[in-house]
């Protein structure tokens, strides 16, 4: 956190309670992480571009079930967190966010 403040792209502002500390992006850091999203994307798309569409479902149903798994908690999903895409977030469908919500059941 130390380096993304001296370099301009995060911000450390006082917490709700006075004890904790919120950390929100700059502009600049806004910008690095949509560049590294989009450089993220590319590089998922190239290895997903050998699996026909029938494939990349299944697999999609296979890593939301195991994000779901992993995830313990509200904070713990935070952490888990690895933004698939900040503009569009689909937070009612989420594997992580669902998780917290609604316990996860063994396979059916």
């Amino acid at each position: 956190m130390d380096r993304l403040e001296r370099d301009g792209k995060a911000r450390r502002e006082p917490g709700a309670n006075g004890r904790k500390v919120a950390i929100f992006l700059t502009s600049e850091g806004t910008r690095e992480a949509k560049r590294l999203l989009a450089l993220r994307g590319g590089l998922m798309e190239d290895a997903m571009s050998v699996l026909r569409p029938r494939e990349r479902t299944v697999l999609t149903g296979l890593l939301e079930r195991m994000l779901a798994h992993l995830t313990t908690d509200a904070d713990h999903g935070q952490r888990i967190c690895r933004m698939c895409a900040l503009d569009e977030c689909p937070k009612q469908t989420c594997p992580v966010d669902t998780a917290v919500v609604i316990p996860t059941k063994g396979p059916s």
